[in-house]
């Protein structure tokens, strides 16, 4: 036995021996309170720790319960000093208590001082937004203004009135020329908010946490709406330049007389919107030839949501007036499905997901037949087309280019009756 040179140790409470976990494993006892017949998680003693005290940290645990293991006068502290893998375990915690800290933050908006049209405002950089928006009564040009419906999530539709305008701005002491704003009813926070189409234009390298931007110089910025000489020196760092090939005074120019002949002979060819009739017969018309063997269609249809099914209804009514369609039973079934067009409000296209998650019906629709099956069973036309390299060197010489774009094209050509059963679609009825 192992007699101790010290004295004897203090009577304290603490003073007793931490068995380690692989003594308890092989005595089977448990982790918490040293006793045999249960698990440690299901122990009811709390989990005992060993003392420490403010002037020594904690990571002396190991080395604190080694030097009171030397002071005993026990045949185990042999034992304990032998096994010194025992001290190299890690340390389990059961339980752990964490603090929160409240960090002194005055607000997340970035929100910049400059001015719109002469006016000194509060500016939010927010690169999430779709479109600038500006306060009521700060820009002075209104460019068009617009009655639009809103709808909540409630599905409660309201009628509001905004105006598009424009504003001149000048920031980090840089004046721009006009963008274009939406006015819209904004907190107290901030008069205007610069979103994707200022950073689009600008590109600026921002640094979100101490809250700044530098503009990046892609442009000289025009102080006044004057024509200038721009030195040579200040263009050297730009990437775009920018020359007055003409100037307009504002008036149309008359519009020759031979060309007036034209555009009234082909009138008709371009209007906004078409008549509610069918078009006139022309020499050439929509005439498809299936194989010889070719097999009719008979697909499953498509899953129409309630959304789609009311707005294919209105498709389906205002045709069948019009004369372009009419009702068939024709084996070629094809099925049909609607693709929001752009929102003429804000110019932005709709997801399918969006419109029919929302349920309005007045959203602008592009309706889609899928016509693969047919177009797999019918013949390819063999009309020779020209070669595009030779249509590029017909074009050597010349400095005006034009292009045509028909107002709902494929209603502007009849189909001839033989072709009909094959154009047939699905309408949910």
């Amino acid at each position: 036995m192992l007699m101790s040179t010290r004295g004897p140790s203090p009577m304290e409470i603490d003073n007793v021996r931490m068995m380690s976990r692989d003594e308890c494993l092989r005595q089977r006892l448990c982790f918490n309170c040293n006793k045999p017949g249960h698990q440690a998680s299901v122990c009811r003693t709390k989990r005992r720790q060993g003392k420490v005290t403010e002037s020594r940290p904690a990571q002396d645990y190991r080395s604190q319960q080694h030097t009171q293991r030397d002071r005993r006068t026990s045949p185990m502290v042999e034992h304990n000093l032998a096994t010194m893998e025992e001290l190299e375990q890690p340390i389990v915690y059961d339980n752990a208590e964490f603090n929160a800290v409240e960090l002194d933050r005055k607000s997340n908006l970035y929100v910049v001082n400059g001015r719109l049209d002469g006016k000194d405002v509060r500016i939010l950089i927010d690169s999430g937004a779709l479109i600038n928006l500006i306060k009521r009564g700060i820009a002075k040009t209104i460019m068009k203004t617009e009655i639009v419906e809103d709808q909540g999530f409630d599905g409660r539709q309201t009628k509001k009135q905004f105006q598009e305008v424009e504003a001149s701005y000048e920031v980090q002491g840089k004046k721009f020329d006009d963008m274009l704003f939406t006015e819209w009813d904004l907190p107290n926070t901030h008069d205007a908010i610069f979103c994707q189409p200022w950073f689009i234009q600008h590109n600026p390298i921002i640094d979100w946490r101490s809250q700044t931007f530098e503009l990046q110089k892609t442009c000289l910025c025009v102080e006044e709406r004057v024509t200038r000489y721009v030195p040579r020196s200040k263009m050297q760092n730009t990437k775009n330049y920018m020359w007055l090939k003409s100037a307009s005074d504002g008036v149309v120019p008359v519009i020759p007389s031979e060309l007036k002949a034209i555009l009234h002979q082909y009138e008709y060819c371009f209007p906004d919107k078409l008549p509610d009739s069918l078009p006139p017969r022309r020499a050439v018309n929509i005439d498809l030839q299936p194989k010889s063997d070719a097999i009719p269609s008979a697909r499953p249809p498509f899953r129409i949501s309630k959304t789609e099914q009311d707005a294919l209804k209105k498709f389906v009514r205002d045709n069948v007036k019009k004369g372009w369609i009419e009702v068939s039973n024709s084996p070629w079934i094809s099925n049909i499905l609607g693709v929001p067009k752009k929102d003429p409000a804000t110019g932005m296209t709709v997801k399918r997901a969006e419109w029919l998650r929302r349920g309005n019906t007045k959203v602008p629709i592009r309706w889609v037949i899928d016509y693969r099956c047919v177009n797999s069973q019918t013949r390819i036309p063999e009309i020779p087309l020209p070669y595009i390299v030779e249509l590029f060197d017909q074009m050597l010489g010349a400095t005006v280019f034009t292009g045509v774009d028909l107002a709902q094209g494929y209603h502007q050509m009849r189909v001839e009756p033989n072709s009909r059963p094959y154009t047939a679609f699905r309408s949910q009825k």
